[in-house]
C-alpha cells in the first residue's frame, strides 16, 4: 500500500537523522486475546501509516523544528 511504503522510508530517513519512533498501536482484532472483536477497518489503515513521533520532557523549539525540518526535507527531496 502506498501509505505504509511512504512511512516505511519516512522512518528509515528519520532514524538515520537520529529521530526516534515508534510504531502506531496494533489493531484489537489482530492480537489473539482480542480476536473475538470485530474487524477493525479504521484501526488498521492508522497502523499501517501512522506512527508516532518524540515526545518527552526534554523536547525544546530547537529539537521541534529539527523534527519538522527533517520531515519536510523528506518529502520536499521526492
Amino acid at each position: 500500500e502506498k501509505y505504509t511504503k511512504e512511512k516505511n522510508s519516512l522512518l528509515k530517513h528519520l532514524s538515520k537523522k537520529k529521530i526516534e519512533t515508534r510504531e502506531f498501536f496494533y489493531p484489537l482484532d489482530e492480537m489473539k486475546i482480542f480476536s473475538k472483536f470485530p474487524n477493525t477497518i479504521n484501526a488498521k489503515k492508522f497502523h499501517r501509516s501512522g506512527f508516532y513521533l518524540p515526545v518527552d520532557a526534554t523536547l525544546n523549539k530547537n529539537k521541534i523544528t529539527y523534527i519538522c525540518n527533517t520531515i519536510n526535507n523528506f518529502f520536499n527531496n521526492k
